[in-house]
């Protein structure tokens, strides 16, 4: 299955889950393969960007529910 979305709840989260691959494989991810990246707030925005991970969505609110409908909008958006 196609992978459409990353999400990331904390800064640590981050860390952990970049520590197992290298800069080239990641940009293979996101750029060529159009994966999408889910943060659940602005500190985890913040270590993304640091890594120079680009960052679709950021849930304005730190919540998992709220950073889901945060990508619903931005799909049902997207489709326009």
């Amino acid at each position: 299955y196609p992978i459409d979305w990353i999400l990331f709840s904390s800064p640590s989260a981050v860390r952990s889950f970049f520590s197992f691959t290298s800069y080239e494989e990641t940009q293979s991810w996101i750029f060529d393969l159009g994966i999408k990246i889910g943060s659940i707030g602005e500190t985890t925005t913040r270590t993304l960007l640091e890594m120079h991970i680009p960052v679709s969505v950021q849930a304005p609110r730190p919540s998992s529910k709220v950073l889901i409908q945060t990508i619903k909008e931005f799909e049902e958006y997207e489709q326009f």
